[in-house]
């Protein structure tokens, strides 16, 4: 299950600083038996274009990994919220 978040009016540095605070916040809260993986889009043109986020989680069960995402996607508004990032609106994008 992957959610992609479009952030493009972020930079590249303050991506960077979400995800290593979502990654503490996954290896704090993620169960047992379950694996997030979040990275960073890039575009690349004349050099890299930061787009925005794409989480990743698997495991067993579909619901569990849902909530899960739930947690992570009410995670980074919060981090955004604290450090004053404008978190972009509209909804996170599902692929399938």
């Amino acid at each position: 299950m992957r959610k992609e978040i479009l952030m493009p009016q972020i930079p590249e540095e303050t991506l960077d600083s979400i995800i290593k605070d979502l990654r503490a916040f996954i290896e704090a809260k993620i169960p047992k038996g379950y694996s997030v993986n979040v990275q960073k889009n890039i575009a690349v043109c004349c050099g890299p274009i930061p787009l925005g986020l794409t989480i990743e989680v698997k495991g067993a069960e579909e619901e569990v990994g849902k909530r899960i995402l739930s947690q992570i996607m009410a995670e980074i508004m919060g981090i955004c919220e604290r450090k004053g990032i404008e978190y972009p609106e509209g909804e996170a994008y599902n692929i399938v």
